[in-house]
């Protein structure tokens, strides 16, 4: 869900959005895994529809209610400022304000079960089931249903669907959960993905890069080498002209995503590459300075 959270908040360019490196533990995550296969296990690895099971299925374990979770003043904006194409009339987009996005996710992840949820996003080729058929959202076909609806697997969304207004909250409803689909996992079950270059197999592709770590790491060991520093150690357009650097670097997010960036090669590749230049003046300074970006005493390092 990261990518609209770097678009809106970011505001970067990119297109490779759904996988961009945003903390400096990430980028440093990323050097480490990149370079050493013995500090992550494969086994480990889920994907994402495993990932989102385990969490919501933990939430309802624990009981968990989301109006009563402490959310950062910025939770909505991995959800906010996306546009509502209307599938008819492309050309036409809508807007879903603050208010009526809270309404949504808070029936969807604070009313509905975990259960009911996860089967209404996605196909589960171990369940006799299928996600939720978005086209039923509209109260002409909702008015149209049987009183068993009611007690179905999706009736409380049919409810809920059905109380929204005709004109101005339902067409939302409807095209917001259908994103919802897309992003959470449809287009990770429903279709075969055995090849390794399909966008939908991403653990393949990692398993597949996993596997030639050991090589990488023995060449590296033996052989005498000079990082490269270009724009995708930061990002793809980085500083790409003069309206790209307004635009980023006036959001806090942009601006710490590109720090992030730079920082991390910094440490993983511009120090070794001379470690010398690093023990005096302003490259020494930035060592000293780094140790300071999350210090013991930070909010950060207290919640984790």
């Amino acid at each position: 869900m990261r990518h609209q959270l770097l678009w809106s908040e970011a505001r970067l360019t990119t297109t490779d959005v759904a996988q961009h490196l945003i903390s400096f533990g990430e980028f440093a995550a990323m050097y480490l895994f990149n370079w050493c296969n013995e500090l992550w296990k494969i086994e480990d690895l889920k994907d994402f529809d495993d990932m989102f099971t385990q969490f919501a299925d933990q939430m309802e374990v624990d009981g968990v209610d989301i109006k009563e979770v402490p959310l950062p003043e910025n939770w909505l904006s991995i959800f906010k400022k996306r546009e509502f194409v209307d599938d008819i009339d492309e050309a036409s987009e809508i807007e879903l304000n603050e208010g009526l996005l809270k309404k949504f996710l808070l029936f969807l992840f604070g009313e509905l079960p975990r259960a009911k949820l996860i089967d209404s996003l996605r196909y589960n080729p171990d369940k006799a089931n299928t996600p939720l058929d978005t086209d039923l959202l509209n109260h002409e076909k909702l008015n149209a249903l049987s009183g068993e609806w009611l007690t179905s697997d999706f009736g409380k969304i049919f409810t809920f669907a059905q109380n929204l207004d005709q004109n101005k909250e339902l067409p939302l409803f409807q095209t917001f959960y259908r994103r919802l689909q897309d992003d959470f996992g449809g287009k990770f079950k429903k279709t075969a993905d055995n090849e390794p270059q399909n966008p939908n197999n991403r653990k393949r592709q990692v398993e597949l890069f996993y596997e030639t770590l050991p090589q990488v790491r023995r060449a590296l060991a033996n052989v005498p080498t000079y990082m490269v520093f270009d724009d995708h150690e930061i990002t793809d357009d980085w500083n790409l002209c003069p309206l790209w650097r307004d635009r980023v670097l006036t959001t806090p997010l942009g601006r710490a995503v590109i720090r992030n960036g730079m920082l991390a090669f910094a440490l993983f590749q511009g120090w070794g590459n001379d470690p010398l230049l690093y023990k005096k003046g302003k490259h020494k300074e930035l060592l000293d300075l780094a140790s300071q970006l999350l210090p013991p005493e930070s909010k950060l390092n207290r919640l984790q």
